[in-house]
């Protein structure tokens, strides 16, 4: 008998914080993109400016605003460089946090057992 070999997951997916339903975008990344698009709007900086300031391709910073892509720490700490802000400004806070995503006593997908 062989062992089967878990497919290796697509570049640029990312497991999701919380139970989805297909199609559907995580919170969590969601929240990110809204404080990043929220930050750009305000310095009025077009995606055009901010993406060359992180490096990174404007298509990509679209995807991230709109929370279809899971950025590496890395980009974060660019992104905000870029745009001169803290990191903490671009990600949702500790009761925003336990809002979007399970309790960490509760994996997800899991039921607890009575």
């Amino acid at each position: 008998m062989t062992a089967t070999k878990k497919k290796p997951r697509p570049a640029g997916k990312a497991a999701p914080l919380a139970p989805r339903k297909a199609g559907e975008k995580d919170p969590f990344l969601l929240g990110v993109g809204s404080r990043i698009r929220a930050v750009r709007s305000k310095q009025q900086l077009a995606q055009e400016t901010l993406a060359p300031m992180v490096p990174v391709e404007r298509a990509y910073m679209g995807a991230l605003e709109r929370g279809e892509r899971n950025m590496s720490l890395i980009v974060l700490a660019r992104v905000a460089l870029a745009l001169d802000v803290e990191i903490s400004t671009l990600v949702p806070s500790l009761s925003e946090l336990k809002k979007l995503l399970p309790p960490l006593d509760e994996p997800p997908g899991r039921k607890r057992r009575s």
